[in-house]
């Protein structure tokens, strides 16, 4: 068995003391595993160029959007899933070019996504060339709606 060596980041101090009460009650099923923890904004002050995988749950749903369940919002925090309509490319774009960065010349990442923008989102990437992705391709969830962003170096 290979062991792995995990970082996990949010923006939220409350979300990583979650995730880490977590990671510890479930810590005897990882035991080959190390997870750190950091708390910042996307891809600020992490390594460049070291991670074989990026796996990123951002926040994705436009503002005001219609079909946000209740219960959704009353269990997660509003910064947690939406990003304001007018911002929610540059923010996207912004995100993708720091994962960009952060990734290994062999590295890949997958990001959730709203299905209104990921189309918009893929063909940026393809008309702007900012990324050194070799790969990128959209993925469906189980309803077989647009969710995931799939980018391999």
């Amino acid at each position: 068995k290979h062991s792995l060596n995990c970082l996990a980041t949010d923006i939220s101090d409350k979300a990583l003391s979650l995730s880490k009460k977590n990671y510890e009650a479930k810590r005897h099923r990882l035991h080959q595993h190390t997870l750190h923890f950091l708390q910042t904004d996307r891809t600020q002050n992490i390594e460049k160029n070291f991670y074989d995988v990026i796996l990123c749950n951002p926040p994705y749903i436009p503002e005001n959007h219609p079909g946000v369940s209740e219960q959704v919002k009353i269990h997660e925090p509003a910064s947690a899933l939406f990003l304001p309509e007018k911002e929610y490319m540059v923010w996207m774009l912004s995100l993708i070019r720091g994962i960009d960065d952060c990734l290994n010349l062999t590295g890949f990442a997958i990001i959730e996504g709203h299905e209104d923008h990921l189309k918009k989102i893929e063909q940026s990437l393809h008309q702007q060339n900012i990324s050194k992705f070799s790969t990128i391709e959209i993925f469906q969830d189980l309803n077989h709606c647009d969710r995931f962003l799939y980018l391999k170096k």
